[in-house]
C-alpha cells in the first residue's frame, strides 16, 4: 500500500516523484500496488480530489481508494481487495509455473496443445473434450476459462504445438534420469543394455561407449556434439539443441523459412514451390521472427492490466456513494428522529436496491474485465516462452498462427471495459414545511437531462436542452427553479461565463436555453441543489453555420461510387464503369490511375467502396471477383482478403487505431470485421429488420469513439453498433419529412461528430448528431451544382470540406 493524506498534496506527489521510483528501481515491476488516499472524512479540507487518485492509479496500473480511519469508511474494504487481487496474481503464478504438468489430467504433458485462449493440455486429454454441434462442428471448451476454440478445419492436430513444454519435459526427463542413484541404460542400443557415460545433444539421447565411438567413426554423425554426464548435469543449457528436420520430398535438411508460407523448407524447395517467396536461414533469421512474435503482444501486454483495474475503481467509487448518499439521508434526519424511522428506513432500503442493481452490473462487467485480461497474461506468457524455449521449427511453423491468435484476441478488446460507467444519479430532498406530513414531503429522486449529451449549435441562435426530474417511481418531481442553476463557459476559458435561462414547463420537467456568442467547444454545467446532474459538464459543439454550401465538382467519371481523400488532401474515387480508381490532387486535377493491371488477381472489376490505411496505402473493394484488395499509392497490389469470404463488399471504412477493417457484405446482409494483414476478424449481422439485423447495408462509417455507423438501406435507417459489433441504437425511418430516411446509402462522419447520410430516392444528404438527433439537410434532385442524383458515397477531409460521389451525374461535388 502506498498512502497519502487528501488533505496535503505534497504526499500526493512524492508517490511519483519518491516512491514509484523506489519500487522501480528496487525491481519491483511485478509487485501488487494499491494507492490509498486517507482522511477522507475531511472533505472541507480535501485538496486531492479522488478523480486525481483514480487517475494516478490508472496511469502505474494500480488499484486505488479512499479511507478514513476516523470513521471506519473503506478501511477493511482496502485489505480485502487488496488480499484478493494478491490471490489472483498468486493462483495465476502457480498455473504458468505448474506447465510441467497437464491441468486435465495432472500427469506430464505429452503432446501439448494449446486452445485460443492460450491455456494448455495434453492432446489426448483435448481429444476426449471435443464436442460437435448439429451442423458437424467440432469445437472445445476449456475447463479453466469457459473459453470455446473452433477446431474447424483440422481438428486437434491443427491446434499450435506448445514446443516450450516439450522441451521442459524432454529436459525434466533427462535430468530426472541423471539424478536417479541407479545406473542409466543406454539407449541407441537397448537390447545390449550397456551402461550409458554420454548425451549426445542431436540424438537427445545417453549413449554407451560403443555407441560414443560409432559416433566419431560414422561420417554422418561426426558432427554431433558428445557430452559427459556430468557436462550435462552441470550446464543444463547445453541439453537444448533443435536438429534440422529432413524434408518429406527431398530428404534434405530443412534448414530454411518460408515466411510467405509458414513452413520449414530445404535448398531444393526453393527451386520449384518456393521460388519466388520471401525465404531464408533459419540460424540468420530465427532472432528476427521471435521478435515479431514478441512484438506481436505489445497492445495485449497492455491491455492485460488496466481494465480490471479501472472496473475495480469505478466499483469502488459507487460503493462509496452508496455510503455518502446514505449519510446524507442519516444526517438529515436525525432532528426528526421519533417522526421519520420509518420513513428513513425504506428511503435507505431503496438506495440499497438501487445501488445493488448498478454494482452488480458494474461486478458482471468487471468478470468479464477480468477474464479478458487473464487471456492477455496468458496469451504474453505463452508466447514469452515459445520465443525463449521453444523449438525453433515448431516456433517457425506456428509463428503465423499464433500472430493471429494473438490478433484476434487483441480485437475482442471491448473499449467498454475503460469507459467510467455512468454514475447513478440521485439525490435526496426535504421539506420542513411540517413534521405532521414529513413522511410525504421527504423524498428521493433522479434527475435526467432527456437531450443527449453531446450537442450542437450556432453562434446567435438559441439552443435548449431539457431536464426532467422524478421520484423512484418515476412520478414528475416538482422543485423551484431557483434550486437549478446552469451555466455555458468555452471549454478552455472557464472566466467566460454565460448563465442561462431555466423554465418550468409543467411539474417535473424544465427547459434550459442558452445563446453562444463564438464558434468553438463549449462546456454546459448543469446543478440541481448545487449537486452536478449526471453528464454534466455536456459538451456543446458551436459551428458558425450548420448549413454546406457547393463549392465546386470533379466530372467526367464513369459510375464514381466511393470517395477517400488522404493527408495530403489527395482524392481517390473509385469508377465502377472505368474498373479503376482515379487519383486527383486537391485542386481537381487528375494524377494518376490504379487499375490492378499487373497484379497477381488480374485487373480490377466492378469496384465500390475505398478508404484510406496508414502507410498512405488504398483499400478497394472488388465485387466482380469479391475480394478486399490493398494497393500502394503508386498502384501495386499488396494484400488480398481472403477468397470466398464475402458476397458483394460494397463499403469500407478503417478505425481510428487503424488496427480494424470494416466491411459491409452487401448481399449477405452483414458487416465483416477484417485485421489489417486483411484476414477475418469477425461478423456481426444477419438479414432482417429487428434490431442488429439488415436488408441490404450499404455503407459505414466510424465516430470519434469507435461507434460504428451502417446504412440500412432498404430498412431507411441508420444502426450503431460498438466496435466489437453489439447492437446500440438506431435512428431514421421511411419518409420525406426531416430526419426521415428514404434509402439511405453513403455515410460520413466529421470531427464535430455530425453525420452526413446521403439517400437514395430523397436525393439529398441529412445531417444528424452520433445520437441520431435530425439537424439539417441540403440537396435536391436535379444535375445543378449542389443537386443530387445518387449520393454513393461521401468522405471529410482534415479541413472540414465534404465529398460527395454523385453517381448519376457522374461526378463528385465538394462542399465547404
Amino acid at each position: 500500500m502506498v498512502l497519502y493524506d487528501v488533505t496535503d498534496i505534497t504526499t500526493f506527489v512524492n508517490i511519483r516523484r519518491i516512491w514509484i521510483d523506489m519500487i522501480r528501481k528496487n525491481g519491483l515491476d511485478n509487485v501488487v500496488i494499491m494507492f490509498v488516499g486517507t482522511k477522507s472524512d475531511l472533505v472541507d479540507q480535501k485538496v486531492v480530489s479522488e478523480d486525481m487518485g483514480g487517475e494516478l492509479a490508472e496511469e502505474y496500473g494500480a488499484m486505488f481508494m479512499e479511507v478514513s480511519a476516523k470513521t471506519g469508511q473503506n478501511v477493511n474494504n482496502a485489505f480485502l481487495e487488496l488480499a484478493s487481487r494478491i490471490n489472483v496474481i498468486r493462483g495465476e503464478a502457480i498455473h504458468m509455473v505448474g506447465h510441467k504438468t497437464c491441468p486435465n489430467c495432472n500427469g506430464l504433458f505429452t503432446d501439448p496443445k494449446m486452445l485460443q485462449c492460450f491455456h494448455v493440455y495434453c492432446k489426448k486429454c483435448l481429444d476426449r473434450m471435443v464436442v460437435h454441434d448439429t451442423e458437424r462442428r467440432s469445437s472445445i471448451t476449456c475447463p479453466m476459462c469457459l473459453h470455446t476454440t473452433s477446431l474447424a478445419p483440422y481438428g486437434v492436430n491443427g491446434l499450435v504445438t506448445a514446443s516450450h513444454i516439450s522441451r521442459h519435459n524432454e529436459m525434466h526427463e533427462a535430468l530426472k534420469k541423471m539424478n536417479e542413484p541407479r545406473r542409466i541404460v543406454c539407449e541407441q542400443c537397448l537390447r545390449k543394455r550397456n551402461i550409458a557415460v554420454c548425451f549426445c545433444r542431436q540424438c537427445s539421447k545417453f549413449i554407451c561407449p560403443q555407441c560414443s565411438d560409432a559416433h566419431k567413426d560414422w561420417p554422418e554423425l561426426q558432427h554431433h556434439v558428445i557430452l559427459t554426464i556430468d557436462e550435462a548435469k552441470n550446464n543444463t543449457e547445453l541439453l537444448h539443441f533443435d536438429e534440422p528436420q529432413n524434408c518429406l520430398k527431398h530428404g534434405k535438411k530443412l534448414q530454411l523459412y518460408c515466411d510467405t508460407c509458414g513452413e520449414l523448407i530445404c535448398q531444393h524447395c526453393t527451386v520449384q514451390m518456393h521460388k519466388d517467396h520471401n525465404y531464408g536461414v533459419i540460424a540468420d533469421t530465427i532472432e528476427s521472427h521471435k521478435k515479431e512474435l514478441m512484438d506481436s503482444i505489445t497492445p495485449v501486454r497492455l491491455n492485460q492490466v488496466k481494465p480490471n483495474n479501472i472496473m475495480c475503481t469505478f466499483i469502488q467509487a459507487q460503493k462509496n456513494n452508496t455510503e455518502t448518499l446514505k449519510g446524507e439521508i442519516h444526517s438529515k434526519f436525525e432532528e426528526l428522529r421519533k417522526f421519520l424511522d420509518e420513513t428513513e428506513a425504506q428511503l435507505t432500503a431503496d438506495v440499497d436496491v438501487i445501488m445493488k442493481q448498478e454494482i452488480e452490473s458494474l461486478e458482471t462487467k468487471r468478470d468479464q474485465a477480468e477474464q479478458f485480461r487473464s487471456q492477455c497474461i496468458n496469451c504474453v506468457d505463452f508466447v514469452h516462452n515459445t520465443v525463449h524455449s521453444g523449438k525453433e521449427g515448431e516456433v517457425l511453423k506456428s509463428k503465423h498462427r499464433i500472430i493471429e491468435q494473438v490478433r484476434q484476441l487483441s480485437g475482442q478488446f471491448d473499449p467498454d471495459y475503460c469507459v467510467k460507467p455512468e454514475k447513478v444519479n440521485i439525490g435526496f430532498a426535504l421539506s420542513q414545511d411540517s413534521y405532521k406530513v414529513i413522511s410525504e414531503a421527504a423524498s428521493l429522486y433522479q434527475t435526467r437531462v432527456t437531450e443527449k449529451a453531446t450537442r450542437i449549435a450556432e453562434v446567435k441562435k438559441r439552443a435548449t436542452v431539457a431536464l426532467e426530474i422524478h421520484d423512484l417511481k418515476k412520478e414528475p418531481f416538482c422543485l423551484p427553479t431557483s434550486n437549478i442553476d446552469a451555466t455555458l463557459a468555452l471549454r478552455f476559458e472557464k472566466d467566460q461565463v454565460q448563465q442561462c435561462s431555466i423554465t418550468e414547463l409543467e411539474k417535473g420537467k424544465y427547459e434550459i436555453a442558452y445563446q453562444p456568442d463564438v464558434a468553438k467547444p463549449h462546456n454546459l454545467f448543469i446543478n440541481v441543489n448545487r449537486n452536478p446532474v449526471h453528464g454534466s459538464p455536456f459538451l456543446i459543439n458551436v459551428l458558425q453555420s450548420l448549413d454546406r454550401a457547393p463549392v465546386r465538382s470533379i466530372t467526367n467519371l464513369n459510375g464514381p461510387r466511393g470517395v477517400a481523400v488522404n493527408y495530403k488532401g489527395e482524392i481517390f474515387v473509385s469508377e465502377s464503369d472505368s474498373k479503376c480508381v482515379s487519383i486527383f490532387s486537391p485542386t481537381g486535377e487528375k494524377l494518376s490511375t490504379i487499375t490492378g493491371e499487373d497484379s497477381k488477381h488480374g485487373p480490377l472489376g466492378t469496384v465500390r467502396g475505398v478508404a484510406m490505411i496508414a502507410g498512405n496505402k488504398i483499400i478497394v473493394l472488388d465485387s466482380d471477383i469479391r475480394l478486399v484488395r490493398l494497393f500502394s499509392r503508386d498502384g501495386k497490389e499488396l494484400k488480398v482478403s481472403e477468397p470466398l469470404l464475402f458476397q458483394c463488399p460494397n463499403g469500407v471504412c478503417v478505425n481510428k487505431r487503424q488496427d480494424s477493417v470494416y466491411v459491409v457484405d452487401h448481399l449477405a446482409h452483414c458487416i465483416k470485421r477484417l485485421n489489417p494483414d486483411l484476414s477475418i476478424a469477425s461478423t456481426f449481422g444477419s438479414a432482417g429488420q429487428l434490431d442488429g439485423e439488415f436488408n441490404f447495408p450499404f455503407d459505414i462509417a466510424i465516430d470519434s469513439k469507435n461507434n460504428v455507423y451502417v446504412t440500412d438501406t432498404d430498412n431507411h435507417r441508420v444502426q450503431v453498433f460498438t466496435p466489437g459489433g453489439k447492437y446500440v441504437r438506431q435512428f431514421g425511418s421511411e419518409g420525406t419529412g426531416p430526419g426521415e430516411l428514404r434509402g439511405p446509402i453513403g455515410i460520413c462522419i466529421d470531427s464535430n461528430n455530425l453525420v452526413y447520410v446521403g439517400e437514395l430516392h430523397n436525393k439529398r444528404v441529412s445531417v444528424f448528431t452520433i445520437d441520431g438527433d435530425f439537424v439539417t439537410s441540403f440537396g435536391t434532385e436535379g444535375s445543378e451544382l449542389g443537386q443530387f442524383d445518387g449520393p454513393f458515397g461521401l468522405a471529410i477531409d482534415r479541413n472540414g470540406v465534404l465529398y460527395v460521389s454523385d453517381f448519376g451525374n457522374k461526378r463528385v461535388q465538394l462542399f465547404s
